[in-house]
């Protein structure tokens, strides 16, 4: 009977483990913006903004400067993101799409003089290669009234 109680013990314990997973991700940008009349927007302030990566920062909607288009309107970089979550007992392998979470971000595109916009994208939905993942747009963006 003894043996039986710790068996169970143990079993709870590990059961009752939680473990932080923290993951890096290389999110590729690649695209356009341009006005709508089709003139390509210079300058154009681009962020990532966490809306369900990360288990913390999500809830903040965390924001981090990605760049700005080009004299062109285009726009090619690459970041790093840091993020992680709670895993109970055994976690999955620290992968893009292990989280439990909605694996979700958003890009703001912002100019002076022009309306704001917000592309969603889940990851679930983008190319992955390995801990890559390609994010390709077209943005149209209105001047303020």
């Amino acid at each position: 009977m003894t043996r039986i109680i710790s068996a169970l013990s143990l079993c709870l314990l590990l059961a009752c483990v939680v473990t932080v997973v923290d993951v890096v991700s290389e999110f590729r940008f690649k695209g356009e913006v341009r006005s709508e009349a089709g003139r390509p927007l210079e300058a154009v302030k681009i962020e990532f903004v966490d809306t369900g990566l990360d288990q913390w920062r999500s809830a903040l909607n965390y924001r981090l400067p990605v760049g700005q288009t080009n004299d062109r309107g285009q726009f090619d970089e690459k970041i790093s993101y840091s993020w992680g979550y709670e895993s109970k007992g055994k976690p999955n392998p620290p992968q893009v799409q292990a989280t439990g979470l909605p694996d979700t971000f958003s890009l703001k595109f912002s100019a002076e003089g022009f309306e704001p916009q917000f592309k969603e994208y889940r990851i679930a939905d983008l190319p992955i290669e390995g801990n890559s993942v390609y994010v390709e747009f077209e943005v149209t963006m209105a001047k303020m009234p």
